[in-house]
């Protein structure tokens, strides 16, 4: 932060001073404005005051003119969302403390098990928590919050587990503990659905759809929002490539300090500054001014539901109609066009918002965790996250359609379900070749891979059937059969319909999305990512059949030689 804070910032004075003992420590730091006569304000009582342009004009000059040491000196990177996002959700599981009879159901090793093994945990397992760090203390509550980092490598977030513990035992920050037996008493998703179904009473976390009654009763909606909890670890698991720098890491409406007179404004709080991606602390505002700027009115929680779920969509424009959807959203909408404006120059794509989208919605349902929120602040995080989720994919509306006041609802395209995954051809007869057969599933065995190769009527294709029942279950097996003419696109799409099958319809629902509406599906790199992803630990069985025709399409090669890089003992 002394190094690279923006020009007038709260600025840091030499290093922290730390108490005899190291458990505390003191930061003294500086800043210019305001006055004695003339008290500094925060950004959220600035809004109030000034109003919605007003507010505007100062992000834009700590984010175009102070910001240049930041989030401005940027550079690409791909990551899996949860490695920057996780830590705005709440913990991965609440449990707790047990005595070490019976045996644990599940033992967790630091360092070795990653939040991927906690998806299928539920309430009342014990688990065994194994070097697990202390990192957090909650002494009104008595409770402690554990921490592991993941497995060295794997792109996920460290493992988060709120225990409740016994009040005669002392931890210390930072302190590993050997071994920990607990039992779960609510997992990450049991706590976002409580919260959820308090803000909108009837909540069905089972539902793809997202059904607002103050939305649907109106013939809207012109686009149709989803359960953002639904498919929230596939979310998580996206892998996105966008701009990295410096970045605030805690930016709110207080953290932000405003010269009344002179607009001139400054940072404060310093503690989760770090490199990250530079979209973080806009959309971190974003959630701020949606739970704290948009105010309550006469017309009740549900009509606000449904102001906020045509203020997502009117946002979702190439060019924001000057017009609010809503009088009673005029001063939040004026402010958030000059977010979404800022957020612009971030992007890796100025038309391509699911970057921002993805991250903004994580935000949103992290928010249901705050006990601060009022149960309509949380409807209101809850309806943008859902509507936000609807707009993934969809490419932003022209001007023509843009204002959802004036403009008819336009169609929704219905996205078909996946068809039945093609099985491998059924064999009138196959006799022997037993140690073909052996040999081929010890190479799967031994390195996850297997080329049959042979002149054309060889039976290559009655011997990878037959090997497929030696190794696999029937719903475990991945069969496509290569044509003259097939390139990337067939592969692609009939895996994510595979994956959608099986219950991973991310890709599935992005795909056929954009041909419905004749969008633009992602580049080949992406869409790479997107399948090695899902298909990580899935413990499928991909067969491709009749390679031969298609081995001179360097796409399809490009893909085939990701795949290999996911598989154990592979070599390029």
């Amino acid at each position: 932060v002394l190094q690279r804070s923006p020009q007038n910032t709260a600025r840091l004075r030499g290093a922290p001073i730390l108490s005899d003992d190291g458990a505390l420590s003191l930061l003294i730091y500086t800043f210019a404005g305001g006055s004695a006569q003339q008290p500094s304000t925060s950004l959220h009582d600035y809004f109030n005051n000034e109003g919605g342009g007003a507010t505007a004009a100062v992000l834009n000059r700590v984010f175009r003119v102070y910001g240049r040491h930041w989030w401005a000196v940027n550079r690409p990177r791909k990551f899996v969302l949860a490695e920057e996002y996780d830590r705005l959700l709440p913990v991965h599981l609440q449990a707790v403390w047990t005595e070490d009879d019976p045996p644990a159901d599940l033992v967790l090793q630091a360092s070795e098990a990653s939040a991927i093994d906690l998806r299928d945990v539920v309430v009342g397992t014990r688990i065994e928590l194994r070097g697990f760090r202390v990192s957090a203390l909650d002494e009104g509550e008595d409770r402690v919050r554990l921490t592991a980092e993941p497995p060295w490598g794997e792109a996920s977030a460290p493992i988060r587990v709120r225990v409740a513990r016994m009040r005669d035992v002392k931890y210390e920050i930072d302190e590993p503990l050997s071994s920990i037996c607990v039992e779960v008493n609510a997992t990450r998703l049991d706590m976002l659905c409580a919260a959820a179904g308090a803000a909108l009473p009837g909540f069905r976390p089972a539902d793809r759809d997202f059904a607002l009654p103050g939305v649907n009763a109106l013939g809207e909606p012109q686009v149709q929002p989803r359960n953002p909890l639904y498919g929230l670890d596939a979310l998580m698991d996206r892998v996105i490539e966008a701009r990295f720098s410096t970045i605030h890491g805690d930016l709110n409406l207080q953290n932000i300090l405003v010269d009344r007179p002179t607009g001139f404004a400054w940072l404060i709080d310093f503690s989760d500054t770090r490199i990250g991606p530079s979209l973080f602390d806009l959309q971190r505002l974003e959630v701020q001014i949606v739970t704290k700027l948009i105010t309550a009115d006469e017309e009740g929680d549900l009509s606000m539901a449904a102001a906020v779920y045509r203020l997502m969509v009117a946002l979702h424009s190439d060019a924001p109609s000057s017009v609010a959807p809503g009088p009673s959203l005029e001063e939040p909408y004026e402010l958030l066009v000059g977010l979404r404006r800022l957020a612009r120059q971030y992007l890796m794509d100025d038309l391509e918002w699911d970057e921002y989208y993805c991250g903004l919605i994580v935000a949103l349902v992290g928010a249901l965790k705050f006990d601060e929120l009022t149960n309509l602040d949380r409807l209101l995080a809850l309806t943008a996250a859902a509507t936000l989720s609807g707009l993934l994919g969809r490419p932003p509306f022209t001007a023509a359609t843009a204002s959802i006041s004036d403009a008819p609802p336009m169609p929704v395209p219905s996205v078909p379900a996946p068809p039945e995954p093609v099985r491998p051809p059924k064999l009138q007869e196959f006799v022997g070749r037993t140690a073909e057969l052996t040999v081929y599933a010890d190479r799967l065995e031994a390195n996850g891979v297997g080329v049959i190769s042979g002149m054309a009527g060889v039976g290559k294709t009655a011997l990878a059937t037959v090997l497929t029942e030696w190794v696999a279950q029937p719903e475990q097996i991945f069969w496509h059969s290569f044509h003259a003419g097939d390139g990337l696109n067939s592969v692609v799409w009939n895996l994510a319909a595979f994956l959608a099958w099986h219950g991973h319809d991310d890709l599935w629902l992005m795909l056929e999305t954009a041909r419905l509406s004749s969008g633009i599906p992602p580049q080949s790199d992406t869409l790479f990512d997107y399948l090695l992803q899902l298909l990580r630990d899935r413990d499928y069985l991909l067969c491709f059949d009749d390679f031969h025709l298609a081995d001179d399409d360097p796409m399809v090669a490009r893909l085939i030689e990701r795949l290999l890089q996911i598989l154990p003992g592979s070599q390029l």
